[in-house]
Parts: structure tokens; sequence; C-alpha cells
């Protein structure tokens, strides 16, 4: 039987990424541009891709996360694993844009207060990545 505490920040981080990635899945190809763009301050490596393959990678994968974080099944260290990476994606790209922050590199700006919440994901993954297996 899954620990309550996991089963509450998968239940939560999974319906939130899996919504965003059905989400992505029929977004047009300038949209999939501007997601690219942003992503690209981040990971630069994508800027290799045309848009609408970052698009629709970017869908899927996101899909395939909230699909995971759903499945009692996926080890809570493998779903984990996967929402620390894809929270250090979100935060590559708020760290990566300059209007996100103030200029002491760190406190989001009105602008960048949106993407700053994203910490919570990397904190939920990585409470599921590092939780025993005790119950």
């Amino acid at each position: 039987m899954p620990k309550l505490s996991n089963a509450a920040l998968r239940l939560t981080t999974g319906a939130l990424i899996l919504n965003s990635g059905i989400g992505k899945l029929s977004m047009d190809e300038a949209t999939y541009g501007h997601l690219k763009g942003m992503a690209s301050a981040g990971v630069p490596q994508v800027a290799k891709l045309s848009d609408k393959q970052f698009g629709k990678a970017l869908a899927v994968s996101e899909t395939a996360l909230g699909a995971a974080l759903l499945t009692p099944f996926v080890s809570p260290k493998l779903a984990g694993l996967g929402l620390t990476a894809f929270s250090g994606g979100l935060l590559s790209m708020y760290f990566g844009i300059d209007s996100m922050t103030e200029k002491d590199g760190i406190r989001p700006t009105q602008e960048g207060t949106s993407m700053a919440k994203d910490v919570v994901l990397l904190g939920a993954g990585l409470a599921l990545l590092f939780s025993d297996k005790k119950k």
C-alpha cells in the first residue's frame, strides 16, 4: 500500500502535469515556437529542434510524466526522479530569462512569479525521490 504522503504528492502533481501535457498536444506551431523560445533560455540545445518537434516532444513528455505520477505501480523513486528532472528544466528557464528574476537573480519579478512556483514541483520530486520504503 502506498504511503499517504506520497499519494498526495503524486496525485496533485500528476494531475497538474497530465492536464498540461494533454493541453499541449493540440497547440499550433506558433505556440510551440513560443514555448521553444522560452525553453531554449534554460536549455540552449532545444533551439536545434523545429517548433513542431519541440512542441510534440514536450506534450508527449508531460503527458507521460503525469501518467507515471498517477500510476501506483510506478515506484515513488522513479516518479520522483522524473518530476525532479522536469522541474529542474522549468527552473532553468526561470533562472535563464533575466526578466523573471529581480536584480539579485533569485527572487521573482511579477512576470516570474508563475514560474518561480515551479520550485514546489522540485520539492515534491525530491520528497518522492528520497522517500523511504517504510510505511
